[in-house]
């Protein structure tokens, strides 16, 4: 095909583009036309209608204004409120301080008597003496005694009021060196003592709804209940190698107490990440923790064994230092809390500063946005008719190049371009390349008219066009009556390449037997094609009229195959064939030995028949050599 027959082909699809860019243009200023209608719709163009345009550009200031005073004392109403809450917070957290300090005291004691009371009083950790001297320290520094509520009437004689407390207790400490005495009973008392304690700190603090101390809060909570349940569990413990078994009703209560004790921990660790972190950096810190879970596995048995006071006296030992150390988490969630509400104060006490500063800045800056509004509006008015128009006009060329750039050049290669990036020439190890013509085409277009020959090209690659579809294959370009297509490019694909085209060019030899010649119905349309597979080089060349171009020996045996086959056969080489061979399921029949420029002479074969699975719109069955 000539350029002057190429060019008007472009000629006809760039009117189709331009229709169709009109009609965007036409539906874009449509739509503008829309947004102007309404109850308050006016003709900017007017003398009444610019005035009406100026007085609500003038009053539509005044809305983000007023909503803006209306946000900041909102705003800081919620940071008031907020205030508020971190103040009756930190007045709940300081109220558990002291009693955070009895509770431990009362544990560390009931400790120590535990272990004093299952020795027998042969053993004796710390001077039990001093033990009850640091209790009653904290005892008399104890400003306020909590009120507990829910108490059972027997253990409101006790908790009454400090002073029986401090009575109800000496008279216990009495009788510690009373062996006879029941060892249920003594630590019966301390550990409804210090559940009642532990109750009343966890009830001071209420559940606060604010993001993210909140979660300080119940890990704080779950942290409390972790140490006193530890507590009841090594007094149990200590019961149990201190005399070999737990009965029924004490091993019921080691297993719940642990079941608590390790459930409230967990809690606190899924809170807050710094406690999961500092726990499990125990067993690296402390090696005896390690034995805390054999230990806890063998009393879970609750085998009878012999006595072993040295195993009791280590299991105290570790119990101790474990619980210790989850106590100094306790206190840290404790900091940590009253480091937020600090935090969060400031930040209340600043954000009042800021929206103080902002309203009195609205309310100076006001005026002079109604003067700017007001200068702005006139212009707004001379140029909103052009910039719409520039606007309509501008996207219908945008889409008009791209629309262009796409059917030049692959999509990808074609974005890069868009984004002013360089492109550089891609090396392919592995594609197949496509070649095909119109047998007899020079003589058709002798006896035919340039139209008529531009609409069969039209057609015919149109039908083309329809079929590549279906497989992963790339058009390159037409040129007159060739047409090229490569597969493997630019997205490779394996060993796809061959069978890709292979079957792209069955199915296009299939169709072109039922193709209709426009203008000479009685004459039928007869193709060759080519394939060749190998490297080959891909890149953009030139600027002006870019081009995706394909370089390298692979086109050129390629173009050698379609030039030399015969009519409705795919004429294929040696390193097709070998890759089809691997797929499988195609047939081939010898040509020959073909002179290829620079190649020399080249074994070559038709190609009969691919696949029966392959989605096409008739069978493959070509005619064999000599038909």
């Amino acid at each position: 095909m000539s350029e002057a027959e190429m060019k008007d082909l472009g000629d006809f699809q760039d009117e189709d583009s331009e229709q169709s860019d009109v009609s965007a243009s036409a539906t874009e200023a449509s739509s503008l036309v829309t947004v102007r209608a309404g109850c308050c719709s006016f003709n900017p163009v007017s003398q009444s209608g610019k005035r009406w345009h100026q007085l609500q550009m003038i009053t539509l200031p005044f809305v983000p204004i007023a909503a803006l005073v209306v946000q900041n004392c909102w705003f800081m109403a919620n940071v008031a409120t907020h205030q508020r809450e971190m103040q009756q917070l930190g007045r709940q957290v300081d109220g558990t301080v002291e009693l955070g300090m009895l509770l431990t005291a009362l544990q560390l004691e009931r400790s120590e008597v535990a272990y004093y009371v299952f020795s027998n009083g042969t053993n004796l950790r710390n001077n039990l003496v001093d033990t009850f001297r640091k209790t009653d320290y904290i005892l008399d520094r104890l400003h306020t005694w909590p009120k507990f509520t829910m108490v059972e009437e027997g253990v409101m004689g006790i908790l009454g009021s400090k002073l029986r407390f401090q009575i109800k207790l000496e008279d216990l400490r009495k009788g510690i060196n009373d062996l006879d005495d029941s060892v249920e009973q003594k630590m019966t008392w301390y550990n409804l003592i210090t559940f009642y304690v532990m109750e009343a700190i966890i009830g001071n603090i209420k559940d606060a709804n604010i993001s993210s101390v909140w979660k300080l809060l119940v890990a704080y909570k779950d942290m409390i209940r972790a140490v006193e349940y530890f507590g009841i569990v090594m007094v149990e413990g200590l019961y149990f190698f201190g005399s070999g078994s737990l009965s029924q009703p004490r091993f019921v209560n080691f297993v719940v107490n642990d079941v608590l004790a390790w459930k409230s921990l967990n809690q606190s660790k899924d809170f807050v990440w710094v406690i999961k972190e500092k726990v499990e950096n125990f067993s690296v810190q402390y090696e005896e923790f390690k034995n805390i879970t054999d230990w806890r596995d063998l009393i879970l048995n609750n085998v009878a064994q012999l006595v072993d006071m040295k195993i009791a006296d280590d299991y105290y030992y570790v119990m101790v230092r474990f619980t210790d150390e989850l106590r100094d988490l306790q206190w840290l969630l404790l900091e940590s809390i009253r480091e937020y509400m600090v935090m969060e104060t400031r930040w209340s006490d600043m954000q009042v500063t800021i929206s103080i500063i902002i309203l009195v800045l609205v309310l100076v800056i006001a005026p002079i946005i109604i003067f700017l509004v007001r200068h702005a509006t006139f212009s707004i008015q001379v140029f909103a008719s052009t910039l719409t128009s520039r606007s309509v006009e501008l996207k219908r060329e945008k889409r008009r190049c791209d629309r262009l750039i796409y059917q030049m050049l692959p999509q990808p290669v074609a974005l890069q371009l868009k984004k002013k990036k360089t492109v550089p020439a891609e090396s392919y190890k592995s594609v197949s390349v496509y070649f095909s013509d119109i047998v007899g085409f020079t003589t058709l277009c002798s006896d035919s008219e340039p139209i008529q020959v531009v609409t069969l090209l039209n057609k015919l690659y149109n039908m083309f066009d329809s079929r590549i579809g279906n497989f992963d294959v790339y058009k390159v370009e037409t040129i007159g009556d060739a047409y090229m297509v490569v597969s493997g490019v630019p997205h490779p694909n394996g060993l796809r390449h061959a069978s890709e085209l292979s079957n792209m060019a069955l199915d296009l030899i299939e169709e072109a037997k039922s193709f209709e010649i426009p203008h000479r119905p009685d004459k039928s349309l007869l193709i060759r094609a080519g394939i060749n597979s190998g490297s080959c080089v891909a890149g953009v060349v030139g600027t002006k009229m870019p081009r995706y171009c394909l370089f390298g020996d692979t086109v050129n045996v390629a173009s050698r195959m379609e030039s030399s086959g015969e009519a409705m056969k795919v004429h294929i080489s040696q390193s097709t064939k070998e890759i089809l061979d691997q797929l499988g399921g195609y047939t081939y029949e010898f040509r020959g030995y073909q002179d290829v420029k620079g190649k020399g002479s080249l074994p070559t074969f038709w190609l009969l028949t691919g696949p029966p699975h392959v989605p096409t719109s008739r069978g493959f069955k070509i005619p064999p050599a000599g038909n």
